[in-house]
């Protein structure tokens, strides 16, 4: 049970002591009686309350824990599903096709080779995000699991015409990073791939943007 407010308790208190004064003195049962109903109607109704009070908040704690819950798990597991869909499921041709940076680009080649790289690798997070929702019953709200997939999908979409990333990390001072750190492969030097700042760049990218994404999914606070 919830402790009753001080202030609540001493004016019972009170109240109780002058009734029982007032019926030492003149006897008056009535008033003594009265007055410790009326004290005791305070201190259950301000117990009523508190108890109420305490209720709602451990309610609301309780969503906010699930909520954190959710987001941690869509985070880890769609974490898990970018590696597999961007090292596993995406193809040599939709790797080399989709950069809107290749000597020679086709941008409506670049761009379909990056639209289905980002439906398969779209497909991969949400099935391991909706698997693991199915296997640990978390409450996801569809309008805010669409949201989340579809920022998802948009900004991994924009992110892998590389294009706009390098635009974009030349703006925030990343230019000598992008410009020094490259590698050798037997092909020739290379700007793009593992091992490369745009690589490390794409991944953070991405990562920041699960993160987001997952919070998005698990619902804005009650």
């Amino acid at each position: 049970m919830a402790a009753a407010d001080p202030l609540v308790l001493l004016t019972a208190v009170f109240l109780l002591l002058r009734g029982r004064a007032g019926t030492k003195r003149d006897g008056r049962d009535g008033v003594c009686a009265d007055t410790f109903t009326l004290s005791a109607a305070l201190v259950m109704l301000h117990w009523r309350h508190t108890a109420l009070t305490a209720k709602v908040d451990r309610g609301m704690q309780q969503e906010d824990l699930v909520r954190a819950a959710t987001a941690a798990v869509a985070f880890g597991v769609m974490l898990a599903g970018h590696y597999i869909g961007d090292h596993w499921v995406q193809t040599d041709g939709q790797a080399h096709g989709k950069g809107l940076d290749n000597a020679g680009c086709d941008r409506s080649v670049a761009l379909w080779h990056c639209a289905k790289h980002v439906a398969s690798w779209t497909l991969t997070t949400s099935v391991f995000l909706l698997a693991a929702g199915w296997w640990l019953r978390l409450p996801f709200q569809t309008g805010w699991l669409v949201a989340g997939i579809t920022v998802n999908a948009v900004t991994h979409f924009v992110a892998d015409l590389r294009t706009p990333l390098i635009r974009l990390g030349r703006l925030l001072g990343r230019g000598g990073y992008l410009d020094h750190v490259r590698v050798v492969r037997p092909s020739g030097p290379a700007s793009s791939g593992p091992g490369t700042a745009l690589f490390e760049l794409d991944q953070a990218w991405h990562i920041g943007w699960l993160a987001v994404s997952a919070l998005l999914i698990a619902g804005p606070p009650a």
